[in-house]
């Protein structure tokens, strides 16, 4: 029972992931329509106030798997 647990709580985590990164799709791909680097994003992320899933300030690894998940939602 706790691998099964395991696996289910992953696969909630996931898809509450997957949501979160579709619901700021727009705004990310746009912004790298515009040329930016994911540095530049992070920057504009945290001066508009968006906050990152956790509820906290963008980082670089948060908006690269991010856009990690919107490019697989891509390929799919």
């Amino acid at each position: 029972t706790g691998q099964s647990n395991l696996k289910q709580n992953l696969e909630e985590r996931k898809a509450a992931a997957n949501t979160f990164a579709e619901r700021l799709r727009r705004e990310i791909r746009g912004m790298q329509a515009k040329g930016l680097t994911v540095a530049e994003m992070v920057r504009e992320l945290n001066a508009k106030g968006v906050v990152a899933a956790r509820g906290g300030k963008w980082g670089h690894i948060q908006l690269s798997r991010a856009i990690s998940r919107l490019d697989t939602a891509d390929r799919a």
